[in-house]
């Protein structure tokens, strides 16, 4: 996935196919600009040891995981539809609700969820842990470009490195 995604960029829907168990990954087309923030946690993670840790998630508690993924299917689908319609307090709500599915799964970090009430207390429409989790990068949406300096340097205010990007459709 992060081949593709640093070959192709932009916003990108990736789906396993149940067959082959190949990834296929798909262009999404933004409705309009969203600008966002990444915001650094200062924990570096070994994907290996998320790795393993997913695995044994997976077989502890394969109930629980599974009931997690699924529920995040049709949230997903409707993010790729809200990102179409450039519908960025949906996009936002999706966000959020991921990363708590995410940080009941304990892939999110205390610094994480620095980053995100910090996030959250600037008014950010959502916020989440990135890539594998445990640490890492945050992503954040803002409303505006404004909005996004705002947070960013509150970001930076709290001890924390902060990326902004514009999205362009």
């Amino acid at each position: 996935m992060d081949n593709t995604a640093s070959t192709y960029g932009g916003i990108l829907w990736f789906q396993r196919d149940a067959q082959t168990g190949q990834y296929q990954a798909e262009s999404i087309k933004a409705g309009s600009h969203l600008d966002v923030v990444l915001a650094n946690s200062g924990v570096n993670v070994d994907t290996s040891k998320v790795v393993a840790f997913k695995k044994r998630q997976i077989a502890e508690h394969p109930e629980a995981y599974d009931a997690a993924l699924k529920a995040t299917l049709e949230p997903a689908c409707r993010l790729r539809t809200a990102i179409g319609a450039a519908d960025k307090k949906a996009i936002g709500r999706i966000m959020d609700d991921h990363h708590h599915v995410l940080r009941q799964l304990h892939f999110s970090h205390d610094k994480i969820e620095g980053i995100v009430k910090i996030a959250h207390q600037e008014g950010a429409l959502g916020a989440k842990v990135t890539g594998g989790g445990m640490g890492g990068y945050a992503l954040i949406l803002a409303e505006d470009e404004k909005h996004q300096i705002r947070i960013s340097r509150t970001l930076l205010e709290n001890g924390f490195r902060a990326l902004s990007t514009r999205i362009i459709p």
